[in-house]
């Protein structure tokens, strides 16, 4: 199929630059619910390079929300089973699977290089680890958490909006054993954050630079926050 088929609806979108898509480079951390759906519309829609970083293997317990793996699939790295699957969809683009995890001694290595780093992950203390490595490196870093019905979106780039660490944590970053999540809510803020990623790529821009997007998929309800910098910041205050 020839690209000019291939992405020609979105070519005709006001403001795309779809050559920007092409030579832009995204580091996905976790690719898990929220990870599944941000590769999934990436590789679509024609991002050149999407590095897929996580250590996990499939897990049963993975199947009622993270849709790029099946029954078959279970026991198998995550990053691999992805990259097969992602590579059907778009064969035109490179795609880098790292079945690594993500600590202070592996983040230079496999965040090297990327235009934006987003978050598809779990746990607080990755996350921390990775908009540290963000701020230190100037690289924006693109948010996402969800538990239960709920879900949050932000894009962060220092010196422009606060870090990460400038905020309080939200619950949903805090690391519990069986985590209540529920599948949609997975799906709708990786698609948030998959649409943040596109604007930003394409156009340079980012929607929610220095706001936080609360999602309630219960209530179909979305609260944007104005987010502040905290001038006594450990990580982002006197860097710049």
């Amino acid at each position: 199929m020839s690209n000019t088929e291939r992405y020609l609806r979105q070519e005709k979108i006001n403001g795309w630059d779809q050559d920007k898509l092409a030579s832009a480079s995204v580091m996905i951390a976790g690719v898990g619910g929220l990870g599944s759906a941000i590769a999934t519309y990436l590789v679509s829609a024609g991002v050149g390079t999407v590095r897929l970083v996580d250590s996990g293997r499939v897990e049963e317990s993975n199947l009622n929300r993270q849709v790029l793996y099946t029954e078959i699939a279970v026991g198998a790295p995550k990053v691999d089973v992805a990259a097969a699957r992602l590579g059907v969809i778009n064969s035109d683009i490179t795609i880098e699977p790292v079945f690594m995890s993500i600590t202070k001694n592996t983040v230079t290595e496999i965040a090297f290089g990327a235009d934006l780093i987003i978050d598809g992950l779990d746990d607080d203390e990755t996350r921390h680890i990775l908009n540290k490595y963000s701020v230190e490196n100037q690289i924006p870093y693109l948010y996402g958490a969800v538990q239960e019905w709920e879900g949050y979106v932000s894009f962060f780039n220092p010196p422009i909006t606060p870090c990460l660490a400038c905020l309080n944590v939200p619950r949903a970053q805090e690391k519990k054993q069986n985590q209540q999540v529920l599948g949609v809510a997975s799906g709708l803020i990786g698609l948030h954050q998959a649409t943040e990623a596109l604007i930003f790529l394409s156009e340079g821009r980012a929607t929610l630079s220095g706001k936080l997007m609360i999602m309630d998929c219960k209530r179909h309800s979305i609260e944007i926050v104005s987010l502040g910098i905290d001038p006594s910041c450990p990580v982002c205050s006197g860097r710049f």
